[in-house]
Formats: C-alpha cells, sequence, structure tokens
C-alpha cells in the first residue's frame, strides 16, 4: 500500500475498511494522516482502501500471492469497482 500524504486528508474510512488492519491514523488532532503500521505483515491486497479513497490518495501496489489450493483469477491491474 502507498500513501499520497499530500492528498490524505485523515478521514479514517480506509482504517475502517481495511480488512487485515493494517492501516492507522497519526499526527495532531485536525492534521491526521493515515499510514501503514511498522508491524505490517498482514496486508491481502484487498485494495478496500483504494477504493474508498474519495482524494485518490491510496494505491496498492503489490498482488498477495495465494499459494496451496487456490487459484489467482483476473490477475492484472487494481481497478476501482463497479458503480450501480
Amino acid at each position: 500500500v502507498t500513501i499520497d500524504l499530500e492528498a490524505c486528508d485523515g478521514c479514517k474510512l480506509c482504517t475502517i475498511v481495511c480488512p487485515a488492519n493494517v492501516l492507522e491514523l497519526y499526527g495532531d488532532k485536525g492534521k491526521k494522516k493515515v499510514r501503514v503500521k511498522d508491524d505490517n505483515r498482514g496486508c491481502i491486497s484487498c485494495n478496500n482502501c483504494h477504493a474508498i479513497c474519495a482524494n485518490g490518495a491510496i494505491t496498492a501496489t503489490r498482488h498477495y500471492d495465494f499459494v496451496g489450493y487456490y487459484r489467482q483469477l483476473a490477475r492484472g491491474e487494481f481497478s476501482m469497482p463497479r458503480k450501480f
């Protein structure tokens, strides 16, 4: 996960939707930004943070590679979810 701190407004939505709980807010009140936790070992490349960020401050840069019995489908560039 790559975060553009200039574009981040500290809304906290990405920390809420992250199923792996790897994002956190830091900084003084009124100037908070998001960052990846220091002990980040659990990002599953779900791209939820990118999808919910209204400012486009977050991008996922690497896919999670499942091994074993799982097969990757439609691997490629991340894209925004469909709008209904």
